[in-house]
């Protein structure tokens, strides 16, 4: 083997043996933060992560890592912190609709009803008919006082979910709302007509009367 050819080989080598390292390490980070979750210690397992260096780092392993530190950012009822997070995580896997999905339900917790309606929408230019994501605009919107757009939103997903009481029920609540009591009347006593107990239909027809 000639030299140039042999020092090139053994730069592979050495390169290869550095990526090894580098994520053999990350593995024993991850690891450790899964033992210390594992054992309740939260704020722990999120140390581990959030005071490692990700430099060097592919995508995959800070994303993961965005990902991990907001699962127990939420663990901890650090929802406001856990959304901003998942942000940061879509941030970096461009395309993705998970880390949308995860943040916002946290800021549906949070009752942060403006940016919750603005993850919805990131989540929906990525898949147009994601169910959680267009049920969580539609919520937005009513909590926002935007009756007019949450009923847009109820009655596109109750014509492909014809059974889904529940979007069926907030649609009633937001023509209810709209001060259309018509149509909200109609939308109760169709849910009643095939599920007689159910409450909020119960409540919404007697808001009516």
């Amino acid at each position: 083997m000639n030299k140039s050819v042999k020092y090139v080989a053994v730069g592979m080598m050495s390169f290869l043996s550095l990526n090894y390292l580098v994520a053999a390490d990350y593995t024993s980070l991850f690891q450790k933060s899964y033992a210390s979750e594992k054992s309740g210690d939260y704020a722990g397992a999120y140390n581990i992560i959030k005071e490692a260096s990700m430099d060097g780092a592919n995508d995959m392993v800070k994303y993961s890592a965005l990902m991990r530190e907001a699962y127990l950012q939420g663990m901890m009822s650090k929802f406001d912190a856990a959304a901003k997070l998942y942000g940061e995580a879509s941030e970096v896997m461009k395309g993705a609709i998970e880390p949308l999905i995860y943040q916002q339900y946290h800021l549906l917790v949070a009752k942060k009803w403006s940016e919750l309606i603005g993850s919805a929408q990131m989540a929906l230019k990525i898949d147009s008919k994601n169910y959680l994501s267009r049920t969580r605009l539609a919520y937005g919107y009513f909590y926002m006082g935007d009756y007019k757009s949450s009923v847009k939103e109820y009655e596109s997903v109750s014509k492909m979910y014809p059974l889904d009481l529940d979007v069926k029920s907030m649609l009633g609540w937001a023509y209810l709302y709209a001060k259309n009591n018509d149509q909200a009347k109609a939308i109760f006593t169709e849910i009643l007509s095939i599920a007689p107990s159910n409450q909020s239909a119960l409540a919404g027809i007697k808001s009516i009367k």
